[in-house]
């Protein structure tokens, strides 16, 4: 009898067990169905189509400017150096070729070391899961148990639907770098002003050091950061095999100098403003977005005309404006009228309209010369040159007066008076004499008057 109930005992236990097991189980898979109904569908993941740049391209194929919201250009991993794709993996996974979307033995050691040091000291993020979070927002970026679970299935699901190739090359067309840069050759040429298969092993090892904190470790605002960490990610290159010593010592010992400070400054910026402004225009009838679907707009203009004619452009208004500085220094009334001395001393208006310093923007519609210039083809009416403004830098405005702004038509309008003689009848060889002419016209009110046109001097 004692072993009769020892028996059911022991079976009763083992049946409540099951139950909490089973309970629990349920609860568990309950609650990732739950978790999992805002999460990318299968469907999402293999039909991915991150935002990319549209370039506008040149006549002579050289790029003008660029349009993004985020700024990413795609680019194949075997256009990406190996070393690139390395230092990934060393810093980022180690074990990312052998996982399958959760590495078990990082999620030990993370467990660890958080629970000895009774903090949250180490994560347990794949290459994966990091992938699964710049992807898709509805897993969020909170710090929570509820977002790495997300996470977690996002990575699962990812890694059934891609290849490795395919996830390392999506990470790193997707992972920001800071500065308004996503995808490795974005970077490239922010920083570096190159493609990414140019890059060398330093600059490789200094991107990928940006990816756990852009700010942080930001080469332009803090290079003695950037420069450990671009260290840090060589040392462990070489723990893992990647580069011998000799290469590691190499890198090492390149300095931060290479580093634009400044993005890359567009060409032609009011005619890529043009073009810009007509796309907006455009963009719905032609079912297309200027700012996400990463379109190639290839225009007429040629880069280098444009060269030559804001060259010309900026002699122009340099010679110009240095007559009117001497207009406006011999008279001191209309030059305190036009620049504000109650408010501006006049010795800083001076150096500023001599170009010592640049010119206060409150000051440059009275003071500053302006000059706009449209170079056409006359045989097919393409733009060849367009500048709307000045061509120096600081400053450049929106308001391109090249075919933004209204004036009076002048000697443009002579081929359409000259059109009207021909039809008339008068040869193109008949001379008229240059002087004086007076005209009866009827005016406003409907009354005959004399009107005798002078030239701009004053002459007749």
């Amino acid at each position: 009898m004692k072993d009769e109930r020892k028996i059911a005992y022991w079976i009763n236990i083992f049946l409540r067990s099951l139950g909490i097991v089973l309970c629990l189980t349920l609860f568990v898979i309950s609650y990732l169905f739950y978790l999992s109904r805002d999460l990318p569908s299968l469907e999402q993941l293999e039909n991915y189509n991150p935002d990319l740049v549209t370039s506008i391209y040149s006549k002579d194929g050289k790029i003008l400017d660029e349009l993004f919201l985020e700024k990413r250009v795609f680019v194949e991993l075997n256009q990406i150096p190996i070393y690139m794709q390395n230092a990934v993996i060393a810093s980022e996974d180690r074990r990312f070729w052998e996982h399958w979307g959760l590495s078990l033995r990082s999620v030990a050691r993370a467990i660890l070391v958080n629970v000895l040091s009774l903090s949250y000291r180490q994560g347990f993020s794949t290459l994966t899961q990091q992938l699964a979070r710049n992807l898709y927002k509805s897993i969020g970026f909170e710090d929570s148990i509820i977002r790495k679970i997300k996470e977690v299935i996002t990575a699962i699901q990812i890694e059934r639907t891609y290849t490795k190739d395919e996830i390392l090359e999506m990470y790193l067309n997707t992972v920001h770098f800071g500065h308004g840069t996503f995808g490795v050759q974005a970077a490239a040429k922010r920083f570096y002003g190159k493609q990414a298969n140019e890059l060398t092993l330093d600059e490789a090892a200094l991107l990928v050091g940006l990816l756990p904190s852009p700010a942080i470790y930001s080469p332009i605002r803090h290079p003695d950061r950037a420069n450990r960490r671009r260290n840090t990610i060589l040392r462990l290159m070489r723990e893992e095999g990647y580069v011998t010593l000799s290469k590691y010592a190499e890198a090492r010992a390149q300095s931060l100098d290479k580093i634009n400070d400044e993005p890359p400054k567009g060409v032609a910026p009011y005619f890529t403003e043009f073009v810009r402004r007509f796309l907006e225009r455009e963009d719905d009838r032609l079912g297309i977005n200027i700012y996400r679907d990463g379109l190639k707009i290839y225009t007429t203009l040629d880069s280098r005309l444009q060269s030559i004619a804001e060259k010309s452009i900026l002699k122009t208004v340099q010679r110009n404006q240095a007559v009117l500085n001497n207009r406006l220094f011999e008279n001191d009334e209309e030059f305190s009228r036009l620049a504000y001395f109650g408010i501006h001393p006049e010795d800083t208006v001076k150096m500023m309209m001599e170009d010592s310093i640049p010119l206060y923007k409150a000051l440059r519609d009275k003071l500053l010369v302006q000059a706009a210039l449209i170079a056409l083809d006359p045989q097919t009416g393409h733009i060849l040159a367009m500048v709307g403004g000045r061509p120096e830098p600081h400053y450049h405005d929106q308001f391109n007066r090249a075919v933004q702004a209204r004036r009076q038509p002048g000697s443009v309008f002579k081929p359409f008076v000259y059109t009207t003689a021909i039809d008339n009848g008068y040869p193109v060889t008949k001379q008229l004499l240059n002087q004086p002419v007076v005209l009866n016209v009827r005016n406003v009110t409907g009354e005959w008057e004399k009107w005798m046109p002078k030239n701009y001097d004053g002459s007749t």
